[in-house]
């Protein structure tokens, strides 16, 4: 199998991005770290750009990767984010337990339980993130919109204040 230097699988790959995150970790002091989408149909081209374009992308194996990566330096899956993906399917080998809601995007993520299932079970706390889009509306429009995803308990807001 040829790999290549932009490929995970990549014998510099590790090194690399633990010493790139280990430095970013040194400037903040938020116990979060976000890792952006995974959006898997959407980034199958690049992954087979840098793996091998006859297989299928080996995004479980990416994941386990970015935990090798971050476990060393005490990051652990319950504090990743990772942006809702538009295929609004949860993957099973995903890192990261907490989700951030895209602006004006009801996630459907209550980080408090709202009803009991018939055996009078609550179900677990959902972490999710709010983002709140400063660059449209005005300072009412951003205040009521804040306000309004406080209600409903993120374990935090961010501000979107530009893109990609």
């Amino acid at each position: 199998m040829i790999v290549t230097t932009n490929s995970f699988m990549s014998c510099s790959y590790i090194p690399v991005a633990f010493s790139l995150i280990r430095e970013l970790l040194q400037f903040t002091s938020s116990p979060y770290i976000h890792l952006g989408y995974d959006e898997r149909q959407k980034s199958k081209p690049c992954f087979l750009e840098a793996d091998n374009p006859q297989k299928t992308p080996n995004f479980d194996g990416f994941e386990r990767t970015l935990g090798d990566v971050l476990d060393p330096l005490g990051v652990t899956s319950d504090r990743v984010v990772r942006w809702q993906n538009y295929e609004k399917i949860h993957y099973q080998g995903r890192l990261g337990d907490i989700t951030q809601c895209p602006p004006d995007i009801d996630c459907g993520l209550p980080s408090t339980p709202t009803h009991s299932d018939e055996d009078g079970i609550v179900p677990p706390k959902l972490p999710w993130f709010g983002t709140v889009d400063v660059r449209r509306g005005g300072p009412w429009r951003i205040y009521s919109t804040t306000r309004g995803m406080a209600a409903k308990s993120p374990i935090g807001i961010m501000a979107q204040i530009g893109e990609l």
